[in-house]
């Protein structure tokens, strides 16, 4: 048996692990959360350990136990029977179903804690809220008393000499793989020139569909929390 098969056989076994980590950690364009290759390795090696418990259980029902023996031999670059062998060549059909439905088995369990998780902590003040203060903030869900549908934006932006101020509903955002705000969209945008530490001058509505602001640019950043009331 090759040398390398043993390791090979190892990552294919954690991969289902690095796999719900990663999709359970992952919203839209950002991670839920940043920790080191050690912590995620551990955690991958515990989940995949969890998955293939299941698995096994499921391979059991449907009549198609687990050889814990072949599967010591494969680890240890040990060399199988003839009836081993015969044993693994005849149920190819079954390893391969194996493998597709632990994966399948990976993503819809990730999927699904993530779903709960923000099911039960929809706030930022919830007690296990994600580490993700702009998220929870640009989504209108700091606690449930400022609980928004629609968020209008005044930005504070310093173009050389000059200051203005933007004001629109927040389109969209995105954050940077660690959390933090990266850019926002506007829509409906003004924008005010700020002479003097004063706003008294006309706003002047820009005919654009969306505007994005970095937000390095951004000096100030204020949100008006807005409820849809339906009658």
């Amino acid at each position: 048996m090759n040398i390398a098969f043993p390791a090979f056989f190892i990552l294919l076994l954690i991969l289902p692990g690095f796999l719900f980590i990663n999709r359970y950690e992952k919203k839209e364009n950002f991670n839920l959360e940043s920790k080191g290759l050690d912590a995620t390795s551990a955690q991958a090696v515990l989940v995949a350990i969890f998955l293939h418990g299941i698995m096994i259980i499921v391979s059991d029902l449907l009549g198609k136990a687990v050889n814990f023996t072949v599967i010591a031999k494969l680890l240890t670059n040990d060399k199988l029977s003839a009836i081993e062998l015969q044993k693994v060549t005849g149920n190819i059909g079954w390893v391969l179903c194996y493998f597709s439905l632990i994966f399948i088995l990976a993503y819809l369990s990730a999927v699904l804690l993530q779903f709960l998780m923000f099911k039960a902590n929809p706030t930022k003040e919830s007690i296990f809220a994600f580490n993700l203060p702009w998220y929870y903030e640009l989504k209108g869900k700091v606690n449930k008393a400022h609980s928004a549908d629609i968020m209008r934006l005044t930005c504070m932006v310093v173009a050389g000499k000059d200051t203005y101020l933007y004001k629109g509903y927040l389109e969209d955002f995105y954050l940077n793989s660690d959390g933090t705000l990266d850019r926002i969209f506007l829509s409906d945008v003004s924008r005010r020139f700020l002479k003097n530490n004063s706003h008294n001058n006309d706003a002047i509505k820009i005919n654009i569909t969306r505007m994005m602001i970095k937000y390095d640019e951004i000096c100030n950043l204020t949100i008006d929390y807005c409820a849809v009331i339906e009658d």
